[in-house]
C-alpha cells in the first residue's frame, strides 16, 4: 500500500512541483488530499486493499485500478485539471444547490458557442440527455464550468431563447 501511495505522490510531485499533498495511511488503506491554494476545493484519492483507486475532484467518483498503467492515467488526468486544461461540469440550481454528479470536460471542449453545442457536450459526456439539458436550462438552471482555480469559473444559462456565458 504505501509503494503504491509513494509512487502517486512521487508521480504528482514529478507533473505538478509545488503541490501540497497530505496523506493519512493505516494497515490497508491511505488517503491522498491534494489542497487547493486557490481555495477551492481539493481533490481526494483513497486507496485501499481492494483492487481498485478512488479519485474524487467534486462528487462523482472516478475509479481506476491499481495498474500501473491506470495510475499513470489518473497522475496525468489530475495533472490536466491542475494545469487548467481539463474542468468540471455540474448544475447549479436557482436556490444555490448543486446536482448529485458532475463530468469531465476538455476546457476548450467548454467553450459552447451555442445551446447545440453545449447540448452535445452534456450528452456525450453522460451528464443529461439533450431532453433533461433543455428542461434545466428552461427551470433556471446553469450548467457550471469549474476549474481547479475558481475565479476561473463561469456558466452558461438561457437568456430568452440564447445560451449566455456567465461568471459565476
Amino acid at each position: 500500500m504505501q509503494t503504491l501511495v509513494n509512487y502517486i505522490a512521487k508521480a504528482l510531485r514529478a507533473r505538478i512541483p509545488r503541490i501540497k499533498i497530505d496523506t493519512v495511511n493505516n494497515a490497508d488503506t491511505a488517503h491522498l488530499t491534494i489542497l487547493n491554494k486557490h481555495g477551492g476545493k481539493p481533490i481526494n484519492i483513497l486507496t485501499g486493499n481492494h483492487a481498485g483507486i478512488t479519485v474524487v475532484y467534486n462528487k462523482t467518483p472516478r475509479i481506476f485500478t491499481q495498474d500501473i498503467k491506470d495510475v499513470d492515467k489518473m497522475v496525468f488526468d489530475i495533472g490536466e485539471y491542475l494545469n487548467g486544461r481539463s474542468v468540471y461540469l455540474d448544475l447549479l440550481r436557482p436556490d444555490g444547490s448543486c446536482e448529485a454528479k458532475d463530468c469531465f470536460a476538455n476546457s476548450i471542449e467548454v467553450q459552447a458557442e451555442n445551446f447545440d453545442a453545449l447540448t452535445n457536450l452534456i450528452t456525450r459526456k453522460g451528464l443529461l440527455t439533450g431532453a433533461e439539458l433543455a428542461k434545466a436550462l428552461q427551470a433556471g438552471e446553469i450548467v457550471r464550468v469549474n476549474y481547479w482555480d475558481p475565479r476561473k469559473n463561469y456558466g452558461y444559462k438561457l437568456d430568452g431563447d440564447h445560451l449566455a456565458k456567465i461568471a459565476l
